[in-house]
Order: structure tokens, then C-alpha cells, then sequence
């Protein structure tokens, strides 16, 4: 039904007109003071206003409070009938000089001497012309999971009174309604995502005589969903093409907006969520897709920028775009956190101690320790390196990604574009994979992960020092970062930095109120495991540096505690690559000749001229030395000799 809001402080003239209007078919709200008025525009839903000129005192010619409270920017989309005294519009005009051609509030004005007739003629005109309203469009049944306007406005707004639920839910049909004034029908599909007063879902539109149109619609909070538009339009690319996004049309009501866009060359009823891909698709067909994103749809953001910005380090950056203020990443409040996941710890078979300096993890008789991640990340914008900016369309996941079967992939949330640190997007992304699609509960497998992505060869990983459930991850990541590699350089610690920043946002963003399923617990004690590795990777040379690579500090070996130190930074080696290491280690500086490597290490028969054996032991050394060295190719610890051996230099010489 047509709702109108009637204001005016004549309580005879509202209800007598108020009767009329209901009699032809208008739902009626009644305002008698300005107050009133403004609480029903602020929480009704609202067609049209029809608002007398003089709400506060009718004697008062110098009285428009009824015009000021229809310019206000946040009513401005409601069309309005402005009533008045004045025998017409020209006299209105000369009364309040320039005031309306500064703030152009009312579609049409009637003198109340001119009787219901006048008035009636001008809201029917004012439907007509004026309310951008499709009340003929037909919301077919979408999919099951399909979400319905009671449902959306749940997601908005979670904390919404239950009485005021239903007409939100009627504002946001009439938001529709308007986004597709142009259509016949319209079908909502499945949600993708929500974030922040904010939720995406496709939207497949019907016009007469015309093949269906598919949209990506993202409604929300109105102030929100307006500054995504102006963030899209300031910064996404301006000359589009291949799999780019369009915005197509924009509309808002009092509370809600929404902008439609036009996902360019894809079915959109066939696109999947990044997230699903790596779920449920083969490795080859996720690779693709992140090539594509990056090599292809990233890049065309890229292209625009050549942007600078005052110096910045990486960590105030980082800090910034994902709301880590000072307050958040306090020592208490990281404290405070850290001991809730230390003590939950025990359920999933690890004990965890933490004191000012240190955090140690232990699995039954074998412990690790850290740095205290508590001191690291109260410090987290003090980095000595600055961040160079790049453009981006804001914070990238699993769900706000689409791809289609060929990989091509598509950008659907836009509310952080911007400027941004220069390895934003492949740390947003990898963060996910890190984070958010690791599916094991076993923390010593976790912290193995974490090392051999944090030390080593930064895209080059061996995958045989990592359990089989996270070898998908690690591939994924390792594809990721031969990506990024150009960009990165050298020296992948600002990379490391980001990625530390991400794991911080998910350890402050839970609650402490509630108890964590083993699931939410193993995540978490993830993101902490993380930050204590990456954290000491980052840290043993000041803030923001990696460990130098012109004056080792050294290799150590602690057998009973299965654990090697290079440099100061804990390398994860297993298997025969520790065996190699331990051997070397404990004959160090000495000549170990490859016979007594393959029947001391391998316990082989040693076979001089055997190829495959001395290939053998060649692809071992090799391994090792990507371990512990800065440069496996020109290697300071691990040197050959010449006649067939190798020597360990401790480096403590």
C-alpha cells in the first residue's frame, strides 16, 4: 500500500484530510509538530510527505520549519508536497527568497485554500512522477537457500528491535522495487556474503521482451552502501575490460541503498566463491584462478596507479585499513586474549605458557618457544620500513571472489577501495588460505605449516616437512607467492608484516563471552601460533627486519629438543633432512666425505660409481641447504669440498 506521511500542527485540518486521503486508498502517519515528523520519516516507511510549511507556529512568517526539515540530506529521496498559506507557488517563492533554489525540497506546493481536490491531484502526480516505485514487480520464489527481505534485514542489522523488523523489511522490498523500476520480475539468488551492515547476493531481472539480466546486488546501510559507490567510482578502473565489474544503478530509501552491478562477460549462475573453488575443485583449476585474478582482474587496477603518499610504514597501514587501533592491540587487551586461548589450549592436546618474555608451546615431551607475541604486537605499526601504495578494490576472502569454471574471476565488494600497502591483495588472500580454509584441529601440524612458511625459500616450500591435509594449502600458497614474487623482491619480510597483520585483526576480532567450538579454537590458536612465528622471523633484527644476511649469528642443534636455530630463527626440518643436518652438526668443521654420509645418514651400501645414489645425495644436500642458507646457491654454512665431501661451518667461529 501507498504510506504517506501528513505533517501538520492544525489537529482538525490533519484528520479531516488524513479521512480523505485513507478513503482513497492512501495508508495515512500523522504528524503534529515537527518532532513527530522527523521521528517518522527517521524510522517509518515512507512514500511521500506531505509537510506544512509552518510546523512550529502558524502567526510566525518567518516560520519554515517544515521546509528545513525537508531539505535535510537524509530525507531528501522521499518526494515531498509542501502545504502553505500562500495563495501560489510564486508567492511562496518571493516570501522565502533564494531558499529554495538552494535546497530544491518539494515537488510540488498547494495552498491549503485550494481544498482536498488540489491536494489530491498533487500527490497522484507526485506518485506518478516523482515515487521511483515498480509496485507491479513480481519476486519470483528464488533458490532454497535463497534469502527473503526479513532475512536480509537480520543481516544488516542484527541488533534490530523485532517491532521495527517487518517495516524494514517492506522499505527494503520498496528498495527493489526501485533498483529494477525498469523490470517486470525479478529472482533473488543464493546470499554470497555479508560484511559490516553490508550483504551481496545475484539478482536475475526479467524485462518484457528481453533475455534475463543477471546482477551482483549489494544493499546494506544507506551510508555505507553510498561512500562503497563513491569509493568505486573514485577509484576503479575507468576503461574496464574483460572480467571487470561494472556499477550499473544505485538507490536508496531512508535506511537502506543498494547498488547493482554488472559482472562483465560472466553467467553469473554459474560463478562459485573463491572459497568453493579451492573446496571443491582440482588444483589446477584453483591455480588458474588466482593467476587470473592477480595476472588479469587485479591488474587492471594496478595499471591506474601511479600513486604516491606521504611515507608510511607498513605496520601504521596496515593498521589502518584493518581497523587495529591503538586501543585494540593494547598489551592488555592482547594479553587478555592470548590467555583465553592459552587456557582453552588443552583441548586440542597442547599446553601453552605464557610470561612476559616468552610463549611456549608444548606437545607431550617436545616444547617450542617463542618470543612473547603479546610485546610484538602491541608494537605492530612500528616498522622501520615504509609502505609503498598501491590501488586496490578493497579487502579481498573467499566469498567476495568469483570465478567461473575457466578460472576467470570477478570483484563484487568495493567498500574499502582505495590506497593501499603495496602486497595488500596477496596477503588479504593468503591470509584466507592461512586462516579461514585450513580445516585440521592438530596444532603440531599447524606450527610445522607455519614454520615452513615462514622459513626458507619464500615460494619454494618442501612439501614433504608438511602433513598430506595441509600440503593443499601450502601448494596454494606457494602458487600465490610465485605470483607476487616480482613484486616482493629479495626481502619478503613487509610481505611477512601483512600477513601478521591479518592473523592480528582475526585474534582481536573474537569475543571473549562466548566458549569457542573446537573448530573456532583451532583457527584461533592458528592466527596465534602464526603471529609467534612470524613474529620471531621478523623480530631478532629490529623491528620490521628479517635476520641479516651479512654476519650470521650461526647454526645450533638441540637434539633432546628436536629443534634447530639458524641465525637465531627456528628452522623446521624432519626427517632425513634433520638426519643429515645432525650428523654435519656434530662433526662440524670436519670433512664428511660422501661414503660416510650414505652409510652413516642413508645406511647404505656406498657404491662409488652408482649415479642414482649420488643423485640421491645431491638432491639432499641441496634440500638442506634451502633450509639454513640465505642464498642455497651460493651457500655460507654447507660448503662442498672438493674430491666428493661437504663441511659444516657452525658460523660461530
Amino acid at each position: 500500500m501507498k504510506q504517506v506521511l501528513f505533517a501538520d500542527n492544525s489537529p482538525d485540518f490533519l484528520d479531516t484530510r488524513a479521512e480523505a486521503l485513507e478513503k482513497a486508498g492512501y495508508k495515512v502517519l500523522k504528524a503534529r509538530s515537527l518532532e513527530e515528523a522527523q521521528r517518522l520519516l527517521s524510522e517509518s516507511r515512507v512514500h511521500l510527505a506531505i509537510i506544512d510549511i509552518r510546523l512550529v507556529n502558524d502567526e510566525d512568517e518567518r516560520d519554515v520549519s517544515g521546509l528545513t526539515l525537508a531539505t535535510k540530506e537524509v530525507f531528501r529521496h522521499v518526494p515531498k508536497v509542501m502545504l502553505t498559506k500562500y495563495a501560489t507557488y510564486e508567492a511562496v517563492r518571493q516570501a522565502l527568497g533564494h531558499a529554495l533554489d538552494e535546497l530544491p525540497a518539494a515537488v510540488d506546493f498547494v495552498a491549503k485554500q485550494e481544498g482536498m481536490k488540489a491536494l489530491t491531484k498533487a500527490i497522484e502526480n507526485a506518485f506518478a512522477l516523482h515515487v521511483r516505485i515498480n509496485w507491479n514487480l513480481v519476486f519470483q520464489q528464488g533458490e532454497a537457500n535463497s534469502p527473503n527481505f526479513l532475512q536480509i534485514v537480520s543481516l544488516i542489522d542484527g541488533e534490530m528491535e523485532a517491532d521495527q523488523t517487518m517495516s524494514r523489511a517492506g522499505e527494503l522490498e520498496d528498495l527493489f522495487r526501485s533498483l529494477f523500476y525498469d523490470m517486470i520480475q525479478i529472482r533473488l539468488g543464493r546470499l554470497l556474503w555479508t560484511r559490516e551492515g553490508r550483504v551481496a547476493l545475484p539478482v536475475y531481472a526479467f524485462a518484457e521482451q528481453s533475455v534475463p539480466q543477471s546482477f551482483i546486488v549489494v544493499c546494506g546501510d544507506r551510508a555505507r552502501i553510498q561512500q562503497e559507490a563513491s569509493r568505486y567510482q573514485e577509484f576503479a578502473p575507468k576503461s574496464p575490460e574483460g572480467a571487470s565489474t561494472v556499477i550499473y544503478k544505485t538507490a536508496s530509501t531512508t535506511h537502506f541503498g543498494a547498488n547493482a552491478y554488472i559482472l562483465a562477460g560472466a553467467d553469473v549462475e554459474s560463478l562459485h566463491p573463491l572459497a568453493e573453488l579451492y573446496r571443491g575443485s582440482a588444483d589446477k583449476t584453483l591455480h588458474n584462478a588466482l593467476e587470473n585474478l592477480f595476472q588479469k582482474t587485479l591488474l587492471m587496477w594496478q595499471r591506474v596507479i601511479p600513486v604516491t603518499e606521504a611515507p608510511r610504514s607498513y605496520g601504521q597501514a596496515y593498521c589502518e585499513r584493518l581497523g587495529l587501533s591503538q586501543e585494540r592491540i593494547s598489551e592488555a587487551n592482547l594479553e587478555k586474549r592470548v590467555q583465553s586461548l592459552v587456557h582453552q589450549a588443552p583441548a586440542l592436546g597442547a599446553r601453552i605458557r605464557l610470561s612476559r618474555e616468552i610463549l611456549e608451546v608444548q606437545f607431550g615431551e617436545q616444547s617450542f618457544a617463542f618470543p612473547s607475541p603479546v610485546m610484538r604486537l602491541s608494537s605492530l605499526c612500528e616498522t622501520d620500513f615504509l609502505a609503498p601504495t598501491a590501488k586496490t578494490p578493497g579487502l579481498l576472502s573467499g566469498d567476495n571472489v568469483l570465478v567461473d569454471k575457466s578460472g576467470q574471476a570477478w570483484l563484487t565488494d568495493f567498500a574499502g577501495a582505495g590506497l593501499a600497502p603495496q602486497f595488500w591483495d596477496y596477503g588479504a588472500i593468503e591470509a584466507a588460505i592461512r586462516f579461514d580454509w585450513v580445516e585440521t584441529t592438530n596444532l603440531r601440524w599447524l606450527l610445522e605449516f607455519e614454520q615452513c612458511l615462514v622459513v626458507g625459500d619464500f615460494s619454494r616450500f618442501d612439501l614433504s616437512d608438511i602433513e598430506p591435509s595441509l600440503r593443499r594449502p601450502a601448494r596454494t600458497i606457494q602458487v600465490l607467492r610465485r605470483i607476487a614474487l616480482n613484486t616482493v623482491g629479495k626481502d619478503p619480510s613487509a610481505y611477512h608484516w601483512g600477513i601478521l597483520c591479518h592473523a592480528t585483526r582475526r585474534l582481536v576480532d573474537f569475543s571473549l563471552e562466548f566458549r569457542l567450538m573446537r573448530n573456532e579454537l583451532a583457527r584461533l590458536m592458528h592466527t596465534l601460533i602464526s603471529v609467534s612465528v612470524v613474529g620471531e622471523r621478523l623480530g631478532r633484527s629490529g623491528p620490521g627486519l628479517g635476520a641479516s644476511a651479512g654476519a650470521p649469528a650461526g647454526i645450533s642443534v638441540d637434539e633432546a629438543a628436536y629443534a634447530v636455530w639458524v641465525n637465531n630463527v627456528r628452522v623446521p626440518l624432519r626427517g632425513q633432512s634433520y638426519d643429515l643436518l645432525k650428523y654435519l652438526y656434530q662433526r662440524r668443521n670436519q670433512l664428511c666425505t660422501r661414503r660416510d654420509i650414505i652409510e652413516n645418514v642413508f645406511e647404505e651400501i656406498y657404491r662409488e660409481r652408482d649415479e642414482s645414489q649420488i643423485g640421491k645425495l645431491n638432491t639432499a644436500i641441496r634440500r638442506l641447504r634451502e633450509k639454513i642458507e640465505h642464498d642455497p646457491n651460493h651457500p655460507y654454512y654447507l660448503q662442498t669440498e672438493s674430491g666428493g665431501g661437504y663441511r659444516l661451518r657452525s658460523g660461530k667461529e
